[in-house]
């Protein structure tokens, strides 16, 4: 999950809310990181929940804002006395939705309830979004057949953390590595994504922790 701007609105990332092509949208100081935390949110939901139509919308909608921009610099640069003019607000046509959307959620388990309400807050509103999608269930059988449940859905954090796993584990400092580089995160946003990744993984065992520091798949996952 995206880190949340200081200041954003509550509806950030909210991918039902957030729209290309809203005025209102675009004119907010987060829109570029709330229009990649939408699509980010979108990927992780896409296997239970269709939403194809949506993460299409958001590539049109780039795509569309890209030839814009393009255009309007060079009419611009054509027109403009030396010195320049400021390119003009971009055109968006809207993509209107055509698949019905049919929401599926599990309800949490007793045992996962209790489970998930030990954890700190950032492992455990992940948890739950996880376990509401049946992603944590699927996860348990995928890791034993040695399937990255998130390779194609993200979260991109739990792909690369996964990936990790299935080639013989990592330490903090190797996972936090690979944040940086295969996601091009701040040292800052790996190191807490680390510490949430660990804490989700060991509580529902899917990881035991070697004594040199090394977490790696749990015997009998």
């Amino acid at each position: 999950m995206s880190e949340i701007p200081v200041g954003a609105p509550a509806c950030f990332a909210a991918a039902s809310v957030f729209a290309h092509d809203s005025d209102v949208c675009r004119e907010c100081k987060s829109y570029d990181a709330c229009a990649a935390a939408c699509v980010q949110t979108l990927e992780s939901i896409r296997n239970v929940i269709n939403v194809e139509d949506l993460l299409r919308r958001h590539q049109a909608a780039r795509k569309q804002a890209v030839k814009a921009l393009q255009k309007a610099d060079q009419e611009a640069a054509a027109a403009a006395p030396p010195g320049g003019l400021p390119p003009p607000p971009l055109p968006v046509t809207p993509v209107q939705r055509k698949t019905k959307i049919t929401k599926v959620e599990f309800e949490l388990s007793p045992d996962q309830q209790d489970l998930i309400a030990r954890l700190p807050i950032k492992p455990r509103e992940l948890a739950v979004r996880l376990t509401k999608t049946g992603d944590l269930d699927k996860y348990r059988a995928d890791l034993l057949a040695g399937v990255n449940t998130f390779d194609q859905s993200g979260p991109a954090f739990l792909r690369v953390a996964t990936k990790l796993l299935l080639s013989g584990g990592f330490t903090k400092s190797t996972l936090r590595e690979a944040y940086e580089r295969d996601l091009e995160w701040t040292t800052g946003t790996a190191q807490s994504h680390v510490g949430i990744v660990c804490a989700l993984l060991a509580a529902f065992k899917f990881v035991k922790q070697e004594p040199e520091g090394t977490f790696v798949v749990a015997a009998g996952v």
